[in-house]
């Protein structure tokens, strides 16, 4: 759905700038702010299962915190996504 698409382009965004991996509940906020009321927990965890899935995330800490997978993936998204939005 394009309100999904735009809260994981978002979270991806957040995930390539940051120096260290960030909390799971700030990414939630971060998933809220995109998507307002219409914002449900288990789809964010949902949409975080996806992006692991498809290689972009992990989760660390235990669960608590979350960052990419890979550093060139994040390189690359960090290059060719994280200004244009």
């Amino acid at each position: 759905a394009p309100d999904e698409a735009r809260a994981a382009r978002r979270i991806l965004r957040e995930l390539a700038l940051a120096k260290s991996p960030i909390l799971k509940s700030a990414l939630l906020g971060s998933y809220h702010d995109e998507l307002g009321q219409t914002a449900d927990p288990a789809q964010f965890e949902l949409l975080l299962a996806w992006l692991h899935d498809d290689f972009y995330v992990e989760k660390t800490n235990g669960g608590k915190k979350v960052v990419f997978k890979d550093k060139w993936i994040r390189d690359w998204w960090r290059k060719h996504h994280a200004d244009t939005e």
